[in-house]
């Protein structure tokens, strides 16, 4: 799980460095309508520093998936307009495959199996891996200088159809809120709403 971790991470890292011509995503263009209702699938969040949550989200410390899960069925019904059914899985539910963003680029995206899943119908959304970080910019500015600090949510997505078996959209997952002082509540929340807004942008879910 560790390498699905890193190499999430590497091409975060290359968005973030400005690397504006690096595609983050693709979607099947044979795909035109928005479903009337779909599934979210999602793993359980690897946090690097679980002392950010009892901070910040004191009644999730023990159990950071619940909140995970339950910001992303806010997220995904505000977005969208239609309410998902949200459910965490165990890693071994997903098969990480390597999908084309460009003629040079590929990304390993979390692919649904079918079989472990039997209740499961419709549209799916899949995010796996997850994983929440802190980023600290150096102050160059001198004493007086306040550095940025960052949050920063990394994960790989799918949205796949599992009757006919077809990735209709994928991509690598990278937002982040910055502070100067010290994580709230809002910067999570912000987090989860870029999240949600980069799998959903460019489908038919927005249109």
């Amino acid at each position: 799980m560790k390498k699905h971790y890193i190499v999430i991470l590497c091409l975060f890292l290359s968005f973030l460095c400005g690397c504006s011509g690096t595609p983050r995503f693709h979607v099947n263009p044979q795909w035109k309508e928005a479903p009337s209702s779909f599934t979210v699938l999602f793993s359980e969040p690897y946090v690097q520093n679980e002392d950010d949550v009892a901070d910040d989200l004191p009644e999730y410390a023990a159990n950071f998936s619940s909140w995970f899960g339950q910001e992303l069925a806010i997220e995904f019904e505000k977005q969208s307009g239609i309410k998902p059914a949200v459910l965490l899985q165990k890693d071994e539910h997903f098969s990480i495959v390597p999908l084309p963003l460009d003629s040079s680029v590929a990304s390993r995206v979390p692919i649904p199996i079918v079989d472990s899943l039997p209740n499961v119908k419709g549209i799916v959304i899949c995010i796996h891996p997850i994983q929440v970080w802190r980023r600290d910019d150096r102050c160059m500015g001198g004493t007086s200088c306040l550095p940025d600090h960052y949050l920063l949510f990394s994960s790989t997505y799918t949205i796949v159809s599992m009757e006919e078996q077809r990735v209709l959209a994928y991509g690598v997952l990278g937002v982040n809120s910055s502070f100067k002082f010290a994580m709230t509540k809002g910067d999570w929340e912000d987090d989860m709403s870029a999240l949600v807004e980069q799998i959903l942008g460019k489908t038919p879910f927005k249109k």
